[in-house]
């Protein structure tokens, strides 16, 4: 069995003294990495004290150099639950790692406020974007580490933004310290909050989470231009067509129109990261009413018109070009170029010219290509009876790399 290296030794939250064990620990420790905060427990204890300044890995790389080396991590709560134990167990294995839990400054934050967290979903915003919240908004009960970024003030503006201002919000700071306190209100009343860093933000929701799933979701539940908006029943296939991973992954969503596939997206897994690519100004403003109507946190916007407007987005698992305003083969270049191994790339296609150049473009370029082609009608009232409606028809064209 290899000996213990590495000890990672939670602070409960307001801890005073440690206890006599973890005094001893400390002690027979060749060096100890403790924050400003954590110091003073150490100070007259530890041989050699080093600032826990945010660089763990490269602090691992150095011990993982050098066998002789043991050393004492001090962390707040337990550093297993989004602390630093994760990096320090990928980088030297359980065998050499000694985890010590303490109380999670989350427990506490739900026990000042009453609540249980049984229900709850929870994640950490430190060093993180605020995309990170889409994972976990519509649990009944949402449990947030901040840090000086993605402070209480910035969360509740982007809960604004994305339609979630019914929430109640829950600010608990400092915990454990004089100073602790617990704030409460709706999301609105902390936009302009000022506070500690030291907090962690509880957001709770009354009712079930009321948006529909889909797919197919009707198109009198978007806003759109003069019915300019992807069918429900194509969208429905479209889904299918990009077979959308589990867990993170980036879509983007060129000529996005309303908005509309890459919001249905973003409602089947709330871990995709949603690019919607418009020029169109009235269309903009329609994919901003969509995402706050249907709560995607997890939908951003890229204005201008494509190829130009994907510089600069991070590379997609997916692709859907619902518009492609005659620079179909440039769209398709750059999206191959930047595509993820195994991405997809689907190509709605209503003229028979754009049908043509996907074709085309993928036969030149080497790549697997299959489409479906797609015309159907729909009932419409007329009287006390029915008629079948016909629809314009499409031609959805799915291309990925050859496999070899």
């Amino acid at each position: 069995m290899k000996k213990t290296r590495i000890w990672v030794i939670g602070v409960h939250p307001g801890c005073k003294k440690l206890d006599l064990d973890t005094q001893r620990i400390i002690g027979e420790a060749k060096m100890v990495f403790a924050s400003e905060r954590h110091r003073p427990l150490v100070v007259n204890i530890a041989h050699d004290i080093l600032p826990l300044d945010g660089k763990i890995s490269e602090i691992a790389a150095n011990l993982a150099g050098d066998p002789s080396a043991n050393a004492v991590f001090l962390a707040s709560g337990d550093p297993a639950f989004f602390g630093i134990a994760a990096l320090l167990l990928k980088k030297f294995g359980p065998g050499e790692v000694v985890i010590r839990p303490a109380v999670s400054s989350m427990q506490v934050a739900f026990a000042l406020a009453g609540l249980s967290w049984s229900d709850a979903r929870l994640a950490s915003l430190h060093g993180r974007d605020l995309q990170e919240l889409a994972q976990v908004l519509g649990a009944p009960k949402v449990g947030l580490f901040t840090d000086s970024v993605n402070t209480p003030a910035r969360i509740a503006r982007f809960l604004l933004q994305t339609g979630w201002d019914d929430l109640e919000m829950i600010v608990c700071s400092d915990l454990g310290q004089p100073e602790e306190s617990v704030m409460r209100g709706l999301v609105e009343d902390f936009v302009d909050w000022e506070g500690s860093d030291l907090n962690v933000v509880i957001l709770v929701q009354g009712d079930a989470d009321p948006r529909p799933l889909g797919p197919g979701i009707p198109e009198t539940m978007f806003a759109s231009e003069g019915g300019k908006i992807t069918k429900a029943a194509v969208r429905a296939v479209i889904m299918g067509l990009l077979e959308l991973p589990r867990g993170k992954a980036v879509l983007w969503d060129v000529g996005a129109g309303s908005g509309s596939v890459g919001i249905e997206a973003a409602l089947l897994n709330p871990s995709i990261q949603v690019w919607s690519v418009e020029k169109e100004q009235s269309a903009l403003e329609n994919i901003r009413e969509n995402r706050k109507r249907f709560r995607t946190a997890g939908v951003w916007i890229a204005n201008g018109p494509a190829p130009d407007a994907l510089d600069g987005l991070p590379p997609p698992d997916r692709v859907f070009v619902g518009g492609s305003n005659g620079a179909l083969p440039y769209i398709l270049y750059k999206s191959f170029s930047r595509l993820k191994e195994g991405g997809i790339v689907v190509v709605s296609a209503v003229l028979s010219e754009t049908f043509a150049e996907a074709i085309m473009w993928a036969k030149e370029n080497g790549k697997d290509c299959e489409w479906v082609d797609l015309s159907f009608s729909r009932s419409r009232k007329v009287g006390e009876g029915n008629i079948r409606a016909a629809e314009n028809p499409v031609i959805l064209v799915k291309i990925k790399n050859r496999k070899d």
